[in-house]
């Protein structure tokens, strides 16, 4: 069966290949000189914000497009932020691949890597050497603002490339790895502020609130919420984002009987949405998102930069482990590795089994 492209599709693709072939140029006083750190880099400026983090403070905006425009920054359209003012684009297309025409060459991921301040990595899979040596290497970009954020979203696309948001990685999916794919890295977006008698928009919520990056982990907040003296809603697993994949996927906790679902605690969040631009959604504004980002699952909607979420005042609970080990496993240098030779046969007898319980009380 045969694909019919509409003309719109057509005349992009055109411009695209010529934009992914050239060298990357600024004009500086009326000459055409290299692209690089020195003269396009960092693509991002500090707006004025209220409740934003250190990373959320450094962004891409309009302004700073316009700037790189000014300077004839070669491909500089391929950051630009989406308008929709052509609603047939927004069509699904299938997306390019490494090995395709259409794939951005060396020269733009080389701005891309520019313009990002030196954040993208070409990451080499552990079995590489199992791969056709022609293979291309997919590519991540290491965020720490929210600047890098916009420029990998607004690249990706206007390239058409295909986007995968890693945090952690605790996905047994796989949902955040994808071949040929331009991986978006939130792990190191850190921070944890701390607002004792917080007031959400809408007043829907008066008291003590954290506000914590897309990179905070279980563990990080634990520790903080110890500190201050507070419960925080978090789950068993110390290494697994809060507010990425956890949250926004409802997450269980120890103490959902007591305060709810990770996702009932969320206040507010701060995202890049499909477009490129930076929203917060809440009570009061975004309210569809809002909504839809409390359970409706992880890069789904946008990216999160940070939420606000609630803490409780310090709860006392046990728990009980149980810690299945043996004496003796039967096994040696002869035996190791080796099938059973009958369905029925046990490498341990019923009296070799130990089971230890440990109760655990938390104030």
């Amino acid at each position: 069966m045969r694909v019919k492209r509409s003309g719109w599709f057509i005349e992009a693709a055109l411009a695209l290949l010529l934009l992914v072939t050239k060298a990357q140029t600024v004009t500086i006083d009326g000459k055409a000189v290299d692209a690089d750190k020195s003269n396009v880099a960092p693509a991002a400026e500090v707006p004025s914000g209220t409740y934003l983090n250190n990373f959320e403070s450094i962004q891409l905006t309009k302004d700073v497009l316009a700037n790189l425009t000014d300077l004839q920054l070669s491909d500089v359209s391929l950051f630009y932020f989406d308008d929709d003012s052509n609603p047939e684009k927004q069509s699904s297309q299938c997306k390019v691949m490494p090995g395709d025409s259409l794939y951005p060459k060396d020269t733009v991921w080389n701005l891309l890597d520019i313009l990002s301040d030196g954040a993208l990595i070409k990451t080499v899979p552990l079995g590489s050497a199992c791969y056709d040596v022609r293979y291309p290497v997919s590519s991540l970009l290491n965020i720490t603002n929210l600047a890098q954020i916009q420029l990998v979203i607004n690249f990706a696309r206007n390239t058409n490339t295909r986007l995968v948001i890693r945090n952690t990685g605790h996905d047994f999916l796989g949902k955040n790895t994808g071949q040929g794919a331009l991986s978006l890295w939130t792990y190191h977006l850190k921070g944890i502020e701390i607002l004792r008698d917080y007031q959400s928009a809408g007043r829907r919520y008066k008291g003590p609130a954290f506000k914590i990056g897309a990179g905070v982990v279980v563990h990080e907040l634990y520790e903080a919420a110890e500190r201050e003296g507070f419960t925080a809603v978090g789950g068993e697993c110390r290494t697994v984002g809060v507010a990425c994949g956890y949250a926004v996927g409802g997450g269980h906790s120890p103490v959902t009987p007591i305060h709810g679902l990770a996702s009932d605690q969320i206040l507010s969040i701060n995202l890049v949405t499909p477009d490129g631009q930076f929203i917060t959604a809440d009570d009061t504004q975004n309210q569809d998102l809002f909504w839809a980002f409390r359970g409706g699952g992880p890069a789904t909607f946008g990216v999160v930069t940070s939420m606000m979420i609630k803490v409780h005042e310090k709860t006392v609970f046990s728990g009980m482990t149980w810690d299945t080990t043996t004496k003796d496993m039967n096994i040696t240098d002869k035996t190791s590795g080796k099938p059973l030779k009958h369905t029925g046969d046990a490498i341990l007898s019923s009296q070799q089994l130990k089971i230890t319980v440990t109760v655990e009380c938390r104030d």
